[in-house]
Parts: C-alpha cells; structure tokens; sequence
C-alpha cells in the first residue's frame, strides 16, 4: 500500500496530462477496467497504475503528524473559491471520546467540557463531526498554488485551512494540525471577484471501494458501518495499517481516483476535480 512521496514537480506533471486522464476514464466507463493514469515514480518517468480498491492518498503514507502537501490550480478565467471541512483522519479502533494514536503519550480525551465541542458532539461520536476551514480565493488563471505547511493539515490561524474562523476551540486546531484531513470542499465558480455565481458543487474525496451488499472487509481495509453523525449517508471503512479513514462510495466516475465536476459556460467546457494521491491533495478547475 505504500507508495513514494511524490515531488510537487511530479505533481505538477501529472495534473499536465488531464486530458489523457479523461479519456481513459471514458474507457473505464465503457467497461475497460485498466487505468493508466500516471503518477511519478521519483525515477524521472511515468509508471502506470491499474484500478484497484484502493485509495491514493497522503494521509495513509505519512500518518499523524507528518507534513502533507496540498495543491490547488486554476486555469480557468474564473475565480474558484474553496471551502474545506476538516475532520479526524485516523480511526483508533473504538468510538468512546478518547482519541488514541500511536504517536501520543496519553489519549486525547474530547468529552473534556468546551475543549472540544465540534469534533465530539452530543451525538456520541467522536469521528466525522466535520470543521469548516476558511474560504479562499483563488484568481482567473493563476494557475498553481501550493499551500502546504509543516503541518499535517493547515489549519491554525494564519494558514490555508484555518479553523479557527469556523468556530474550532484552540484544542481542536491543535489536534486536527496533526490528525486532520480534508473530507470535503464546497466549490464556487464567479465570473469575478464578489460577482455572479456561474456554478457551485461539493466535491469529495474518492474511495474505489467494492459495491457489495453487504458491505464488508477486504483487501487493506476494514470496514466501519455509518460511524458518521447525520446527515451523512455513505459507508466508512479505515486502512488496517495506517487508520486513515475513508468514505466507501463512488461518488462520481465508478473506477477512477477522482472526484469531478463538469459545467459549460456557453460553448466551452470546464472540469473542477478533487482528488488525492500518495504525494498531495489535489484539487483544481480547468
């Protein structure tokens, strides 16, 4: 399940031939079950990868902690603005309000009262109670940004995915900067700053997990039921070795990593996609 950290020149690379990628979804779609999107493999030429249930993705290869790239880009003549919602990345293995992880002396307990009041709601649940980070706004054709931190997830005052301006307590910033991902980003397309809305989507991460009913364990991941507090609706399963969790859904293109959203604007065509792999979180609009 490991995969080598990717380079942000790799990553830039691999965002460069979108429009490969495309096509071979359409082959996935007409029931070709091979994809051969390309990631860089560090030796300076691209490896194919076939579709696998499995999920590309940073948190799994760095785990708590470790710094995880995230990049955003926008081709458009649009402004694209990107909200994202924050929660626990990692499964300790029970839900009973104290957050375990290899990687800390003591269990972060969440029931202590006003310490954390998101992430551990009256519902009982300690896992998908979801912070919304800050909106930011990114121009017409600026193409690449990248708003990495030594973070795991940027979202202390100051930083990309700050939390704080949704409300999160000083505690929460504190353990989601080191055990947090992005589940989601609200998306909105204006034909200029402050201007008219053209379109707006919500855009997930992806999980090529099977469709079995009923859904059980397979491969490197273990299945979770609905541990998510309403009004969540997909089913959540974590990887046995790293714990991250992850949605079990297809919520787009059945057999490709990404989550996409298409929308024209008179006669031309543009793509919002969301989508991790080992190296970064991606997530731009052509």
């Amino acid at each position: 399940m490991k995969r080598t950290i990717l380079l942000i020149t790799g990553l830039f690379t691999l965002w460069a031939c979108s429009e490969e990628v495309y096509q071979d979804i359409d082959k996935q779609n007409s029931g070709n079950v091979e994809n051969e999107n390309s990631t860089n493999d560090g030796s300076g030429g691209n490896t194919p990868f076939t579709v696998s249930p499995e999920i590309n993705s940073p948190y799994e290869d760095t785990n708590y902690g470790n710094s995880v790239n995230y990049v955003v880009r926008n081709d458009s003549p649009y402004v694209f603005e990107i909200t994202p919602y924050i929660g626990l990345a990692y499964y300790d293995g029970m839900d009973d309000g104290l957050y375990h992880n290899p990687n800390l002396a003591t269990p972060v307990d969440l029931t202590v009262p006003g310490a954390y009041p998101n992430l551990y709601l009256n519902n009982g649940k300690e896992y998908l109670n979801l912070i919304q980070g800050q909106t930011i706004e990114y121009l017409p054709l600026s193409g690449y940004t990248n708003i990495s931190s030594s973070n795991h997830c940027p979202v202390q005052a100051g930083q990309a995915f700050d939390v704080l301006t949704g409300g999160a307590t000083t505690a929460e910033a504190d353990l989601l900067e080191n055990a947090g991902k992005v589940y989601y980003f609200d998306v909105v397309v204006r034909a200029a700053p402050g201007g008219p809305i053209i379109t707006s989507a919500t855009i997930k991460q992806i999980f090529n997990g099977p469709s079995n009913t009923p859904p059980f364990d397979f491969a490197d991941w273990k299945y979770l039921g609905f541990i998510a507090p309403t009004p969540y609706v997909e089913m959540f399963y974590s990887n046995i070795y790293s714990q991250e969790i992850a949605s079990g859904n297809y919520f787009s293109v059945p057999g490709a990593a990404e989550d996409r959203y298409n929308f024209s604007v008179g006669s031309n065509n543009h793509a919002i996609r969301y989508y991790t792999i080992s190296g970064a979180v991606m997530i731009g609009i052509q």
